[in-house]
């Protein structure tokens, strides 16, 4: 399973893309990428349960790249979201996005 969502974000706003992972499905991500190294006010994040308990996995004001050697698992109910979140703090448009990748058990 691979998911991308890169977009051109406006002037001091963001954009948000959501997954939803199946009830009792597991997704175990092995790589992560943040692409925002156009400007130092653009952020990059993946945020589990963004709409209840957030948890930042991955946050970056430039480019990364992270690899999880066993996979980082996410387990699903069918509610919990898990959130790209593209944030653009300067006074121009800045194209930003995140990509990963993983296996996702049903």
């Amino acid at each position: 399973m691979q998911r991308r969502y890169y977009a051109n974000v406006s002037a001091a706003s963001n954009s948000t893309n959501d997954y939803t992972i199946p009830n009792g499905d597991r997704l175990v991500i092995t790589k992560i990428i943040g692409n925002a190294s156009a400007s130092c006010c653009a952020k990059c994040e993946l945020i589990w349960d963004a709409t209840g308990t957030p948890e930042i996995l991955m946050s970056t004001h430039g480019d990364t790249l992270h690899e999880f050697k066993d996979g980082l698992e996410l387990i699903g109910d069918g509610s919990k979201v898990l959130r790209i979140k593209l944030t653009n703090d300067s006074d121009t448009s800045e194209t930003m996005g995140v990509y990963y990748e993983g296996i996702l058990y049903g």
